[in-house]
């Protein structure tokens, strides 16, 4: 029988540490949690209202670095915790339907997720709740980690159960990438004590992950770009964490993670998370297996699950094309170079300082007399000579420098100014860099030189969805070319991240992942009299045009037009469509603000009767909650070609009164004689008018009585 393992937590569970192991950071974020818990006013909280949320009680084994952990209960009573996400460092909302589909019991649950309102703090926050299993956290310890376990606990109580664990996750497609010693809880109690490993879905992926415990190359880039990850990464992962369990000591303490990469590439992962451990027996087979760096010979999952069955796993042999050691070193930043990989590394980092190394010949000559690499050589030729219409530009440093690396070592991630990430990670990275109003220009500047596609064409993408990747760079190039509002880097965002919410600075307080929770967010803040004066904006037309283009595209152009009855028109055309469209509830509260919103455009018509009829009506609509009904005040039949034409026959007979009038005062003013001679004939006419009246009139006096009419 397997001896009981230690304690997690407890002195005995490991060696003594050294002193220089470094311990979590301070919670800092506790102390804010719970001023948040101070100022909440008991209000209670629900996440689709069925699982309701204590801000008071905090279950911090549970926290996922920055991302805190609060107790929760489900409509039956069912313990669990809830994790609530940071708007910057985005969750993987993508993958929680497979992440949800299994069914393990070492495995965290997922018992729901989606966004709650978060009343402490008075905003939308995305959650995930899962099960409170009660286990114990296996150490609190982020890095150094040595818990110096025997192999055959760490068989029946890790291995075993997480194995099939990883078999779960993928026979549904799921990278895990949060497998490390902080993440794994133990159950029960002596041979019967179990693993169960934690969430994945609250951070990006492996976010949390040290890089010490990372693949070499998948290290370097930033916790945030790290992309998606494969299984290789998870078999890394696994065999890192069991190696952390193993050893009694971390060969590694004390060393900067450069020079934890750097011990990697000379001496490999075993060597670096064993050192000089001494580990006896089958498992150090299993170790030497899922930490080799190169992933065409690191164990997959049918021989993880073979050794379990105590099949022995042969040594695989080494692929071609991998590089070997220089026979002399190259000097170059005041150090000297005897791996490829390294050398990219450098080269990646110091830009500035790679022109004279290319220019010297000294690149050149190493490759030719001292790796003899003749792809490599002929690759870095192909950079060289495709850059020198750039020589002199301010960008040629970079882009020579990212472009050496790649011909060096195209396991690395990219590397340009201080970025460095996996294409499938730049989303992640450029979210959370406008999430916290960093500078975008150097990721501007990634799209538009296309750094991404040189990267995808020369370096290892096996692992990758390529045509996903070059379709949505393609797209991102293109888009940065048309500033009109719904284009530009605002709809780059959304077209590189599917899971990214509106990032508006309007909708701070909202986490809005489709149209539809933007009509609701609207509502919510027109019912809080939170009415910005122009609702849409660059953020929101972008997100509304790639999530779905139906709602907004054809009002675009209006709502780019510069003129704001149009504007106002377009707004409220998009804001019907999708209320139309998914159906949802009467928003009073929306209605009410949209009227007032469109009340300016009715200055837009002549007609002063037609201006107080359509007043009257949108106030009769004002609280029906139904923007259609709003725009059917504008939409009667041809309404403004109606207005425009009575208004057009108007002003004709204005302009042609006043135009005789002008032509007459003009002649008033500049001929004394104007009128003269009409005169004279008027007069002319009326004294023979009046001549004839009084020569009847005395014929009729002086002749009357003589007359007999005859019968």
């Amino acid at each position: 029988m397997a001896d009981a393992p230690p304690q997690p937590d407890d002195p005995s569970a490991s060696n003594e540490q050294p002193k220089d192991v470094k311990q979590p950071a301070a919670e800092s974020g506790d102390k804010a949690a719970e001023k948040l818990a101070a100022s909440w006013d008991g209000e209670r909280i629900f996440l689709k209202g069925e699982i309701e949320i204590f801000p008071d009680q905090r279950l911090p084994e549970y926290d996922q670095r920055t991302i805190k952990a609060y107790r929760a209960r489900s409509k039956n009573d069912e313990n669990c915790y809830a994790l609530l996400c940071d708007r910057k460092l985005l969750p993987r909302v993508g993958a929680a339907a497979k992440y949800h589909s299994i069914l393990n019991p070492n495995l965290a649950r997922l018992v729901a997720s989606g966004v709650v309102d978060w009343l402490p703090e008075k905003k939308q926050i995305y959650a995930f709740i899962y099960e409170n299993h009660g286990g114990r956290k296996l150490t609190k310890l982020i890095e150094n980690v040595s818990l110096g376990w025997k192999a055959e606990t760490v068989i029946s109580t890790i291995i075993k159960p997480l194995a099939y664990v990883l078999d779960d996750l993928r026979n549904v497609d799921l990278v895990h990438g949060s497998i490390r010693p902080d993440n794994i809880y133990i159950v029960g109690e002596g041979a019967s004590a179990k693993a169960i490993l934690g969430e994945c879905l609250a951070l990006p992926f492996s976010y949390a992950t040290p890089a010490a415990l990372e693949p070499v190359n998948r290290g370097v880039a930033q916790p945030i770009a790290r992309g998606l990850g494969s299984f290789d990464d998870d078999l890394y992962h696994f065999g890192a964490t069991i190696a952390c369990i193993l050893r009694s000591n971390d060969p590694m303490t004390g060393r900067m993670p450069a020079e934890i990469t750097e011990y990697k590439v000379e001496h490999g992962s075993f060597q670096s998370f064993i050192g000089r451990e001494r580990i006896v027996g089958n498992i150090l087979e299993l170790l030497r297996g899922l930490l080799q760096d190169d992933v065409r010979q690191r164990w997959n999952l049918e021989d993880l699950l073979a050794w379990l069955q105590g099949t022995r796993i042969n040594p695989k042999q080494q692929a071609a094309g991998v590089r070997a050691k220089a026979s002399r070193p190259l000097d170059f930043n005041h150090k000297k170079f005897m791996r490829p990989q390294l050398l990219a590394l450098e080269i990646a980092n110091h830009p500035l300082s790679v022109p004279a190394l290319v220019t010297s010949g000294d690149l050149k000559q190493w490759l030719n007399r001292s790796l003899q690499d003749t792809p490599v050589e002929k690759q870095v030729d192909e950079v060289v000579l495709s850059l020198g219409e750039s020589i002199g530009a301010s960008n040629y440093a970079p882009k020579l420098a990212l472009r050496l690396a790649v011909a060096l070592s195209p396991e690395l991630p990219i590397i340009y100014k201080g970025l460095k990430f996996y294409p499938d990670g730049f989303a992640n990275a450029f979210v959370e860099a406008v999430a916290a109003g960093k500078d975008l220009t150097t990721y501007a500047e990634i799209m538009q030189e296309q750094a991404v596609l040189y990267w995808i064409n020369h370096a290892d993408v096996t692992k990758m969805d390529v045509n996903t990747l070059i379709h949505g760079f393609d797209n991102a190039k293109n888009f940065l070319k048309h500033q009109m509002i719904g284009y530009g880097l605002e709809r780059c965002i959304y077209v590189l991240s599917a899971d990214a919410p509106c990032l508006s600075d309007k909708l701070r307080d909202y986490y809005v992942r489709t149209p539809e929770d933007l009509f609701m967010a609207l509502n919510h803040m027109a019912e809080h009299g939170d009415r910005p004066d122009m609702p849409y904006d660059r953020h929101i037309a972008a997100f509304l045009s790639v999530r779905d283009r139906k709602v907004i595209d054809n009002y675009l152009a209006d709502i780019a037009s510069g003129e704001r009855h149009r504007y106002v028109i377009g707004v409220l055309k998009s804001l019907a469509l999708i209320q139309t469209r998914a159906k949802l509830p009467e928003a009073p509260a929306l209605s009410s603000w949209m009227v007032d919103f469109v009340k300016p455009a009715i200055g837009r018509f002549h007609d002063k009767e037609l201006k107080t009829r359509l007043a009257d009506k949108l106030e009769r609509v004002r609280n029906k909650g139904d923007m259609s009904k709003v725009l059917a005040v504008f939409e009667e039949s041809n309404i403004a070609q109606n207005d425009y034409r009575g208004f057009y026959i108007a002003l004709r007979d204005y302009l042609r009164l006043k135009n005789e009038i002008f032509m007459l005062q003009g002649k008033l003013d500049h001929e004394k004689d104007f009128g003269m001679d009409a005169g004279r004939q008027y007069a002319a006419v009326i004294s023979g008018a009046i001549a004839i009246l009084l020569v009847l009139a005395y014929a009729a006096l002086h002749f009357g009585n003589g007359f007999t009419i005859v019968g």
